[in-house]
């Protein structure tokens, strides 16, 4: 018998924690607590958030997993980089185009000329080269905040998951 009420939490639950992560990405007024980094740039890495589609399973018979998939900068925005590998030159140039990122790296909105971009980014390519990136642990607290709730979601879904199962035998014995 598969604990259908269980799951289905569970793939609500996950719409949370995808929620809560955006959250933490975009900081400050938005998770309504001051909380949060404010680490958006393009904004292409919150969009890349995603929570892969969850199968019905059995509940006893297999392990229940949420596997978040997101751009690959977003592990390095949260765990860092070690020092000795640098960015692809056009990676950062690219990067540095957008408004909003040109503003906070430069602290001017004004458009850069296009050798002005290549020699920020290579200023910037060179001392991630040297200095690494460091962490800025933006994950940790999506979690955290979220966590706590699914004790409750769990333990009431698998309550009327229960009680619906105890039906089915109860008109099985009777029929």
């Amino acid at each position: 018998m598969a604990f259908d009420k269980l799951i289905d939490a569970l793939n609500e639950f996950r719409g949370e924690y995808t929620k809560a992560l955006t959250d933490s990405l975009q900081g400050g007024s938005t998770l309504g607590t001051g909380e949060g980094q404010g680490y958006v740039a393009s904004g292409e890495l919150g969009k890349s958030l995603r929570i892969g589609v969850q199968p019905k399973v059995k509940l006893f018979g297999q392990i229940y997993r949420m596997q978040i998939r997101m751009a690959e900068h977003g592990e390095y925005l949260d765990k860092g980089r070690k020092p000795g590998k640098g960015v692809p030159p056009t990676v950062l140039e690219e990067w540095l185009r957008l408004p909003n990122v040109l503003a906070r790296v430069t602290g001017q909105d004004a458009r850069l000329k296009d050798y002005q971009i290549n020699s920020l980014a290579f200023v910037i390519n060179r001392s991630i080269k040297q200095k690494g990136i460091k962490p800025k642990n933006w994950l940790q607290p999506a979690f955290d905040k979220v966590t706590p709730k699914i004790a409750g979601v769990v333990e009431a879904a698998i309550a009327e998951d229960i009680e619906l199962t105890f039906e089915q035998i109860k008109k099985l014995i009777e029929s």
